[in-house]
């Protein structure tokens, strides 16, 4: 019954640790309560890695959509350009038959 109500009591590593000893009348050697912490450190760790793959994942993405969305830009500027050009020669052209 100790150690049940150790569990509600905390999720802490240390405290739990001290719970279980208590409970079971005894002593819990240090390496008992770095364990559990390491291996919570462990855990915590790989979820943090998890989370910056899949920043970097989403990064990525919106690095190509960027890159996309810039040669668009230049594509529609090279356009233009060229549309300028056409209507330069076709003013001029009209111009000849203006009277």
């Amino acid at each position: 019954m100790g150690l049940f109500n150790c569990e509600l009591a905390t999720k802490t590593s240390l405290r739990l640790a001290l719970c279980i000893s208590k409970s079971q009348g005894e002593h819990r050697p240090r390496s008992f309560q770095v364990d559990l912490t390491g291996n919570e450190i462990l855990t915590s760790i790989e979820g943090q890695t998890a989370g910056i793959e899949e920043i970097n994942a989403r990064a990525a993405h919106i690095t190509g959509v960027t890159e996309k969305n810039a040669s668009g830009a230049a594509d529609s500027l090279m356009a233009a350009k060229e549309l300028e050009a056409q209507v330069a020669k076709l003013s001029t052209m009209v111009n000849r038959f203006s009277f």
